[in-house]
C-alpha cells in the first residue's frame, strides 16, 4: 500500500470538505460568475426500461405515501420519541416522477421550515447494469439553490453508483437521499452574481437535474471507513463505492482533476471529459424534472431573542438574524474588537445551549476572513433541530474542552460515570462564563 500517497488523498479530501468552516459558508462551494444557459437536452423514446419505471412507481405509490412523514422527521429528530405535531402536518409529498430510459428521480418530500427547503429524493436505477447518478442542479425559480450535503455538489463530490455489481457484490437498484437547501442565487437582469438570498416561501417553481454515467473501468469496492490494503494507484483510476452505493467522486481523484464552474453551467458537461480520461465514466443522459409547489410557512413556531447586544469575555456582539425553531435554525451575528483579539476569541468556538433541558442546541460556528465596514466580524452558528417545546432561555458559550465520555453511543460513553454539571453534549463548559440570553415565542 502506497501510505504517502493515500495519506495526501484522504487530507485533500478531509481539507476540502473542512475548507468552509473559517469564511464564507456558501461561497466556498464554487468559483462563480453567473453565466447563464443550459446544455440541450435529448427527447427519448418509451422502451422497456422506462415501462418498469412506471410499474415500479404505481406499486410503490401506495407504500411511500404510507411513509410520507418518516424521512425527513427521521433525518431532523433521529430516534426521538415524538415528533412535533407543526412539522409533520406541514412536510408535503409530491410524489412526482420523472424517468428516461436510463433511470428515474422521485420527489418524495419536502418540507419548508421558513428558512431551509428540505427534500427527500430517490432514484431508480431500471437497466440491470451499473450505472452512476449525479445531481447536476437544483433550481428554485429558475437559480442554483446551495445546499448543505456533498450530493447536492454533483459531480465534483458525490454520486450513487446503482443496479449490478461489483466484485460480485450486489448495488441496490435505488438510492434515496436527504437535502436542506439553504439559500438561492441571487442573479440580476444581466447575468450578474450578486449573492446568496434565504429561500422564499409561497408559490415556487422547482426543477431537479439529474446526470447519468456508465462506468468505464470496473468500479472498485471500498469501506469508507477503513482504507488499510487499497492501493490508492488503482482507485485514482475508476469509480469507488461502499456497499450502499454511495460513491466518493472527490476522495482519490488527482488534484489536477477538479473544475470550477458557474451556476449556469452544467457540472455534468464541465466533468465529462475529465471523468473520461480517469477513466471513470461516460456521461450518458440527463434526468429532469420541473414542478410547481407552495411552501406555506404559517405554522412555523420561533423561538427569537429578547434583545440583539449582548457582551460574552469583553467582546460586544449583535445579533442580525437569530431564529430556533424546531426544523433547527441559525444564529447569525457580528462580534466587535481588535481582530488580533476577536479571531483568537472565535477559533476557541461558540456553542448555544440549553441548560434546563441539558441539550446541545448548536452543531457548528463559522466565520468569516472579510471584516464589516463598522469593524465587525461576521459569524454563523447552525442551530439543531428540536423535537420538544422550544426553550425559554438559552446560553452562549466558549467550550473549555470536548468530552463525548457521557454521550450514548460515542465512543469514550461509560455508563458508569456520572455526568457533571457543566457537561452539555459533548462540550465541558465554564458554568461561570455564559451569556444568557432569554427568548420569546413568534409564528
Amino acid at each position: 500500500m502506497h501510505d504517502q500517497q493515500l495519506s495526501h488523498a484522504m487530507k485533500k479530501a478531509i481539507d476540502q470538505r473542512l475548507s468552509g468552516l473559517e469564511g464564507d459558508p456558501w461561497l466556498a462551494r464554487r468559483i462563480i460568475n453567473a453565466e447563464k444557459g443550459e446544455p440541450p437536452r435529448m427527447k427519448k423514446k418509451l422502451t422497456v426500461s422506462l415501462v418498469f419505471i412506471l410499474i415500479f412507481t404505481l406499486l410503490t405509490l401506495g407504500a411511500a405515501a404510507a411513509l410520507v412523514h418518516s424521512r425527513i422527521a427521521d433525518h431532523l429528530y433521529g430516534n426521538e420519541a415524538s415528533v412535533p405535531e407543526e412539522v409533520l402536518s406541514q412536510i408535503q409529498a409530491p410524489q412526482q416522477t420523472a424517468a428516461t430510459p436510463l433511470g428515474s428521480i422521485t420527489l418524495d418530500e419536502l418540507y419548508y421550515d421558513g428558512n431551509a427547503l428540505h427534500t427527500i429524493i430517490s432514484i431508480v436505477n431500471p437497466t440491470g447494469e451499473t450505472l452512476l447518478y449525479t445531481l447536476d442542479g437544483f433550481l428554485i425559480n429558475g437559480q442554483g439553490a446551495s445546499g448543505s450535503n456533498l450530493f447536492s455538489e454533483g459531480p465534483g463530490s458525490y454520486g450513487w453508483l446503482l443496479g449490478g455489481a461489483v466484485k460480485d457484490k450486489a448495488l441496490p437498484i435505488t438510492g434515496s437521499y436527504y437535502e436542506k437547501w439553504q439559500q438561492v442565487a441571487a442573479i440580476d437582469e444581466n447575468g450578474k452574481f450578486l449573492g446568496w438570498d434565504n429561500i422564499p416561501g409561497g408559490k415556487i417553481s422547482l426543477k431537479i437535474l439529474m446526470d447519468v454515467w456508465r462506468p468505464l473501468n470496473a468500479p472498485q469496492l471500498v469501506n469508507y471507513k477503513d482504507f488499510e490494503g487499497y492501493d490508492v494507484n488503482i482507485l485514482m483510476n475508476c469509480l469507488v463505492t461502499d456497499e450502499r452505493g454511495e460513491c466518493n467522486l472527490e476522495l482519490f481523484r488527482p488534484e489536477n482533476a477538479r473544475r470550477n464552474y458557474t451556476l449556469g453551467q452544467s457540472g455534468g458537461v464541465a466533468y465529462e471529459s475529465v471523468f473520461e480520461e480517469l477513466g471513470w465514466a461516460e456521461r450518458l443522459d440527463t434526468i429532469e424534472m420541473t414542478l410547481e409547489v407552495d411552501l406555506d410557512q404559517m405554522m412555523i413556531s420561533r423561538a427569537v431573542p429578547e434583545q440583539k447586544e449582548y457582551l460574552l469575555n469583553g467582546h460586544r456582539i449583535a445579533f442580525d438574524s437569530f431564529e430556533l425553531t424546531h426544523a433547527g435554525g441559525s444564529l447569525e451575528g457580528r462580534i466587535y474588537g481588535d481582530r488580533n483579539s476577536v479571531y483568537p476569541f472565535l477559533e476557541k468556538g461558540l456553542v448555544l445551549v440549553d441548560l434546563e433541558g441539558d441539550r446541545e442546541l448548536s452543531n457548528g460556528c463559522i466565520w468569516s476572513n472579510e471584516i464589516n465596514p463598522d469593524g465587525s466580524i461576521p459569524f454563523t452558528i447552525l442551530l439543531s433541530p428540536i423535537a420538544v417545546n422550544l426553550p425559554e432561555t438559552v446560553y452562549l458559550a466558549q467550550p473549555v474542552a470536548y468530552n463525548d465520555q457521557y454521550v450514548e453511543g460515542y465512543p469514550h460513553f461509560d455508563p458508569a460515570v456520572k455526568k457533571p454539571e457543566n457537561i452539555i453534549g459533548t462540550w465541558e463548559l465554564n458554568l461561570n462564563q455564559m451569556l444568557e440570553i432569554k427568548l420569546h415565542m413568534e409564528k
